[in-house]
This record gives C-alpha cells, structure tokens and sequence, in this order.
C-alpha cells in the first residue's frame, strides 16, 4: 500500500467541519503553558483501512494539539495512558450564529476519556503533525514510531 498523502502538517478548527474526530486517540501526555495554552501529546488517527473486517489497520500519526486562550474547569484522568472517547465542542449559549474564523467565541470543549475528562473554554486550537502517518494495524504507535513523548510543533516528516 502507498503512503498516506497528508494533506497539511498544522490543522484547525476550519479542517474539522463535522468535528474533529478524535474517538479512540491515544492522549500520552498534557501540559499547561503560559500564555493559558493546553497541549496534548496524542496519536491522531487518520484514517482507518478495512473498516468492515476483522483486520482493521489505522494510518496514525504523532501529533500536538495545542488549545489557546484556555480557561480551565477540571481535569480528572484516573489512568496512565487514556484513550479520547468522545470530543465535544458546545458554541456559548450567548452566541446565536458564529463564523468559522471568529476567535472572539469561548467555545466549552468536553474531552471525554475512558476513565476521566478533561473540561475547559477555549478560543481556537491547532492540531500539529510531527510526522507522517504509518499504516499499523493498531490505533496507537509504539515510543519509537512516535519519537517518545514530546510537545514539540515541529514536523519531522
């Protein structure tokens, strides 16, 4: 099978129209930064092969997501490596019809794990690749195939 052609190496909001899907995600690591920025060291899935089989394979990559201007609620994560179960973005009950690009709105996002949840308001968010996605038959990379756990915005290709 070819390489998968990834499209751009920085994601936004705007790429993610439906939703970003971040089900099943592996989160390996958070880190909260000045100025309020929330960064989450995640395997992002891709794309998924064979999805009607018993031999699924995934096209995964290792990936920072990075929330800005992040009002934190709470963060309860109960285990050491929890997958993304369900990601929610709620518009502000206060904003009757936003636009794709407006940073002014403080969106409630709900990032439901398999054992806790991470809740916080935010005004955008940037999902960056660090390299290119591998076909693995798996939804998570190993720390080689990853490069360790880093927060880094850099793509390595």
């Amino acid at each position: 099978m070819r390489d998968y052609i990834l499209e751009k190496t920085v994601w936004t909001h705007e790429d993610f129209i439906l939703g970003m899907p971040l089900n099943d995600c592996l989160v390996y690591a958070f880190a909260l930064y000045e100025p309020r920025e929330l960064v989450l060291d995640v395997d992002f899935i891709f794309d998924r092969v064979d999805r009607h089989t018993d031999s699924a394979r995934f096209w995964v990559a290792p990936c920072s997501l990075v929330f800005e201007d992040v009002r934190l609620s709470s963060i309860d994560i109960r285990c050491v490596r929890p997958h993304v179960r369900e990601f929610t973005r709620y518009l502000p009950r206060s904003i009757k019809k936003p636009t794709l690009t407006n940073r002014e709105v403080d969106w409630l996002y709900n990032i439901s794990l398999n054992k806790g949840e991470i809740i916080f308001r935010s005004s955008d968010y940037h999902l960056y690749v660090r390299r290119s996605p591998v076909l693995i038959d798996r939804m998570s990379l190993t720390d080689e195939e990853r490069g360790g756990v880093l927060f880094s915005r850099v793509f390595e290709g």
